[in-house]
């Protein structure tokens, strides 16, 4: 594995990336390192808590997901759909308390759940 003084990594900018680019300017460097801190700092300060059943839970509904904006926006109705399939029986969850909290959770909650479970995926 490189230094991290040695990483160096070649993007191709997609639309989402050339738009903030266009509206901000500045190094493409900076920017992506300045999105990469705000990503990280929102998915840390918005996690809500769940206990680690329910965590479990996401990991398993998550696994084999797209998880892209309009799915992680629709976090709730992927939980839906898991809890129609047993998945609150099978982690020991109270499956119905559980949705109704994440119905109530902002994007960026679901963003965090969504991070979070990526990160123990990729572990």
């Amino acid at each position: 594995m490189p230094h991290e003084h040695d990483l160096r990594i070649r993007i191709q900018p997609g639309p989402a990336l050339r738009t903030l680019l266009d509206d901000l300017g500045g190094s493409p460097t900076a920017l992506i390192e300045n999105i990469a801190a705000r990503y990280r700092e929102t998915c840390l300060q918005e996690l809500p808590d769940i206990t680690d059943a329910e965590f479990a839970l996401f990991c398993d509904l998550l696994q084999a997901t797209v998880r892209d904006p309009l799915t992680i926006a629709a976090l709730d109705h992927e939980l839906e759909d898991g809890l129609r399939q047993g998945l609150a029986e099978d982690f020991g969850v109270d499956g119905a308390a559980l949705l109704a909290r994440c119905r109530s959770w902002r994007y960026a909650q679901k963003l965090a759940v969504t991070h979070a479970v990526e990160r123990r995926l990729a572990s």
